[in-house]
């Protein structure tokens, strides 16, 4: 009996503990299953290998894959995400799934475990209750925090994964068994939405220019290997985003200006009169030689150039010109059926009619820079890119592959500077010219005049750290009047045409530029008023009054013979020079 008593104690306890162990067993099953996460929100973002920095007031627009930073719920200790594009989390009593470790690990499953997240192990939030873009339950392609499998990088719960499997294994960071020290998918750590080694500002900062001496001439190249300058004996290469732009050689008090084989100018000094120096320069363009005088004076130690007239109109014409017509004349342009119109027609279209000379001369100013545009971009590709000499062989980022055509408000804000420098030249007609001497402000900087009509291939860093390219009949405008220590103010895209900055690109342009700019429209408006003067009572044009002209600000200049002969030979200079610095450049980036 009394065996029997002892083998019956021995069967029981091994019940009672058999019991004991199945209860636990089915409460760790339950409790496996209980927060199983909700399924995937219908509108949720879709995943990006690269989660973006939380936002900063001067931060680029967010990359059109990235998912839009969306709300989370605060937790029960008051602490409210940011910056982790994660859906909305259910209040939690900090975060752990049992509530068991708050410290330096943050809101892990266990305690002990430097990096064992449940879901979301790679976002600011990885509760295991996170249902953020990043913490998927099921693997796919999620970069960060899927909860099972697949090809993922960090955060994984199991699979294949490099970082922070749930199991096991011989990852190096945050495996769910292991009891490594690693924390890189720790809630402040490398790998996080929030950290700092997979950033978009990371991914998107530009590489330097790389530059290159070749004997006495020095290159800068672009990050993705195009020739940028060229420098060497007193000569200036300058290459824009599709090409050579411009070629500038200074020797013996003259300045020889290319624009490539469309033609260019020859600068030298002119004459002086009441106390002003006065330049002449001698254009080839289109097959044509003619000639402009501007004033040379200085303002902040740096020169300038302004428009010099050589003639002016009678007062009656420029209130002509100024003042509406008795009815809208509708006049028929030539140009209709001609290479450059309709390359940029989906640009530019003129008025159907006109009410006064004002935007009759608009049109006329803007097809000639278009005109002029086409002919630049005819020879860039006469200028084969020479080949990349570094690594990336990208195309530039900024180029916009759209176009912000000119639209009806731009154009009028171009018809009302149009009249403003009709004013102007009336009442300049009438005045004596003063005196030069002493610091004179550009016109560009009159705060009366803001818009521009971009006159040549200009290259300009836009807010966004990326280049890009202004080309003549683009429209920007100043929006502000006092340059900074690099003699820049801050500019507007208002029109671009493809491949150009994109519309409401903020950037820099350097107030010598705008000048050049505001003297070229000058330099337009009284090509303008001749051809209108030219063309008055025909084709539907009113007839004007007196079209005769007085004595200008200096005498007309004569163009200078050699200027073709210049340009010509300056252009083969260049040539070789080029060839010379990029046979050098390969070789070095080959070896």
């Amino acid at each position: 009996m009394k065996f029997d008593s002892k083998t019956n104690y021995v069967a029981a306890r091994w019940f009672v503990f058999l019991l004991a162990l199945l209860m636990v067993s089915a409460l760790a099953w339950s409790q496996h299953n209980k927060s199983a996460p909700p399924p995937p929100h219908q509108s949720a973002p879709p995943p990006h290998q690269s989660a973006p920095p939380p936002p900063h007031q001067n931060a680029p627009p967010p990359h059109q894959n990235a998912p839009a930073p969306r709300p989370s719920s605060p937790s029960a200790g008051g602490h409210t995400s940011q910056g982790n594009a994660q859906r909305p989390t259910s209040p939690t009593t900090g975060g752990n799934r049992t509530g068991t470790q708050t410290g330096a690990t943050g809101m892990n499953r266990n305690a002990g475990t430097a990096n064992a997240n449940r879901t979301g192990a790679g976002t600011a939030n990885a509760n295991r209750n996170a249902t953020g873009a990043n913490a998927s339950r099921t693997g796919g392609a999620n970069a960060n925090a899927n909860r099972t499998g697949g090809a993922n990088a960090n955060a994984n719960r199991g699979g294949t994964n490099a970082n922070a499997n749930r199991s096991g294994g011989a990852n190096a960071n945050a495996n769910r068994g292991a009891a490594g020290a690693n924390g890189a998918n720790n809630r402040g750590a490398a790998n996080n939405r929030g950290g700092n080694a997979n950033t978009r500002t990371a991914a998107r900062q530009q590489k330097p220019d790389r530059t290159v001496h070749v004997g006495n001439k020095t290159a800068t190249f672009r990050p993705d290997g195009r020739v940028r300058t060229i420098q060497t004996k007193g000569m200036v290469i300058n290459h824009g985003l599709h090409g050579r732009s411009m070629v500038v050689t200074e020797r013996n008090g003259h300045r020889l200006v290319s624009m490539g084989r469309r033609g260019g100018y020859l600068e030298r000094p002119y004459l002086r009169r009441n106390g002003r120096a006065y330049v002449q320069r001698s254009y080839y363009m289109g097959g044509r030689r003619y000639a402009y005088a501007y004033r040379s004076y200085y303002w902040r130690g740096r020169p300038y150039y302004g428009y010099a007239p050589a003639y002016y109109y009678r007062p009656a014409y420029y209130q002509w010109a100024y003042q509406p017509w008795p009815g809208p004349a509708y006049y028929r342009w030539g140009y209709y059926q001609d290479p450059w119109y309709t390359n940029y027609n989906y640009y530019y279209r003129p008025y159907p009619s006109y009410p006064s000379a004002s935007p009759w001369l608009t049109d006329y100013m803007f097809s000639e820079q278009l005109r002029q545009a086409y002919e630049a971009r005819l020879n860039a590709a006469a200028f084969p890119q020479w080949p990349a000499l570094y690594a990336s062989l990208a195309p530039p980022a900024a180029a916009a592959d759209g176009a912000t055509p000119l639209s009806r408000e731009v154009k009028q804000m171009v018809t009302e500077e149009v009249k403003q420098q009709l004013a102007a030249e009336q009442q300049a007609s009438g005045a004596q010219q003063a005196a030069g001497g002493g610091d004179e402000t550009p016109k560009a900087l009159d705060p009366s005049f803001t818009v521009f009509i971009v006159s040549s291939n200009l290259d300009v860093t836009g807010d966004d750290g990326q280049e890009c390219e202004l080309t003549p009949g683009d429209v920007i405008t100043r929006t502000s009047d006092t340059p900074g220590a690099d003699n820049k103010v801050s500019v507007q895209v208002n029109s671009s045409k493809k491949d150009d900055c994109a519309g409401g690109t903020n950037a820099q342009v350097d107030v010598s530029d705008l000048q050049e700019m505001f003297n070229h429209f000058q330099e337009m408006l009284d090509a303008g008023l001749k051809s209108l003067a030219e063309n008055q009572g025909k084709g539907g044009l009113p007839t004007a009054p007196d079209t005769s002209t007085t004595a200008g600000e200096v005498p007309p200049p004569t163009a200078d013979d050699s200027v073709q002969s210049d340009l010509q030979a300056q252009q083969q200079e260049a040539d070789q020079a080029e060839q010379q610095v990029t046979a050098a450049g390969q070789g070095a980036d080959n070896q």
